[in-house]
């Protein structure tokens, strides 16, 4: 599995396509976190507000690079080259997990590095952000991974992640205006419990686009920082054994 990692850690900052995203990460990060300038109905809102707000570009990114990033495995034949040479499906599979996770690693570094240079400041609320980011990209990893060994082919991976996170966001955006005003709706509760029940529901909330706070019907939908990581970490890990049993299935050699 290490010798697998390696090159693909290698060929990860090699590649033109994740170096201009990270490029393009700390551009934008830095020009949205800076709160006075005149960005539609953003100047009003602080720097850390402003860096939480545009860490969802991130999740947007990580659905189309790694797709493309992996699937050259499948369509110029490597896979079956490593399983000849005696790799194991499962080397295979976490080598790439793995690989996706310092990807991630790197471009929320990015991420935060520019949103401190251009003002935010570190506070505990920033931090434990951070740190629910981060998890929720790694299960978002862990999913994009299965979904690459599952689907294979690129275009279709990258269309499906795509489609299902802004799903997933525009249901949050709905249901956190009906959260408003009708909190204490059935229907309201549904669609952000639907919403909150993936990784990035807990995201979704602390990340200025939803609500973490209770409403004038007293009614919240955030469940902490430490249930999020919880979850996080078990839908990572059923993604990962859920993939590795498909991957063994299919006749590669």
């Amino acid at each position: 599995m290490i010798q697998i990692l390696k090159a693909n850690l290698i060929r990860l900052f090699k590649n033109w396509l994740y170096l201009g995203g990270l490029v393009v990460a700390a551009v934008l990060t830095y020009y949205i976190s800076r709160a006075d300038m005149e960005l539609f109905v953003l100047h009003h809102i602080n720097h850390n507000e402003c860096m939480k707000l545009i860490s969802g570009a991130v999740y947007a990114f990580i659905a189309i690079f790694v797709p493309v990033f992996e699937g050259t495995e499948f369509s110029d034949g490597t896979i079956r080259n490593k399983f000849i040479m005696g790799h194991s499906a499962d080397e295979f599979y976490l080598a790439h997990l793995l690989t996706s996770f310092v990807m991630m690693a790197v471009m929320e570094a990015v991420w935060f590095v520019s949103g401190l240079l251009a003002g935010a400041q570190v506070d505990a609320d920033l931090l434990a952000f951070a740190l629910m980011t981060a998890f929720a990209m790694f299960s978002f990893c862990a999913f994009m991974t299965f979904l690459q060994m599952v689907i294979r082919t690129t275009a279709a991976c990258a269309g499906t992640g795509v489609v299902l996170f802004y799903a997933l966001f525009f249901m949050g955006l709905i249901g956190n205006y009906l959260f408003s005003f009708q909190g204490d709706k059935m229907f309201t509760k549904i669609l952000l419990f639907i919403l909150n029940a993936s990784p990035v529901g807990e995201w979704f909330l602390h990340s200025y686009l939803g609500s973490s706070e209770p409403n004038d019907f007293g009614y919240t939908m955030s469940y902490g920082l430490v249930p999020h990581l919880i979850l996080c970490i078990v839908f990572a890990a059923l993604f990962t054994i859920i993939g590795i049993r498909s991957l063994k299935r299919k006749d590669l050699k």
